[in-house]
């Protein structure tokens, strides 16, 4: 019997391969102080049309809003889909976090190649 196929699997397949990748996230402390952040993958493609796809949902845990923690999720994240040479861009809303975090992506995923300002 063939192991089921995760959707991470199926969205990593379903992907061109020929078609740069933006990624939006953002992150959050809910009412009773859980921390979550959530990641979004968009492009454009053949056709012309916006595709997007929610990639990941996670629980944060103690360390939830240091540019390190937060950068570490996302890298793993680009790694898990094999999209490292693809990103064009991050965008997230938490100004405090994002130049550290474009940093960390830097040092640790895109190496000098990639301007994080």
């Amino acid at each position: 019997m063939a192991s089921p196929i995760t959707v991470h699997q199926k969205l990593k397949k379903a992907l061109p391969e020929d078609t740069f990748l933006h990624l939006a996230t953002d992150y959050w402390t809910s009412p009773n102080k859980l921390a979550f952040m959530s990641t979004t993958l968009h492009y454009i493609d053949q056709n012309w049309k916006l595709c997007k796809f929610t990639v990941g949902f996670q629980y944060l845990g103690g360390e939830a809003h240091s540019a390190s923690y937060l950068g570490n999720k996302l890298s793993q994240l680009i790694r898990e889909f094999g999209i490292t040479n693809r990103v064009l861009a991050v965008v997230s809303d938490n100004a405090s976090v994002n130049i550290a975090l474009a940093k960390h992506l830097q040092a640790n995923v895109f190496c000098p190649k990639w301007d994080p300002l």
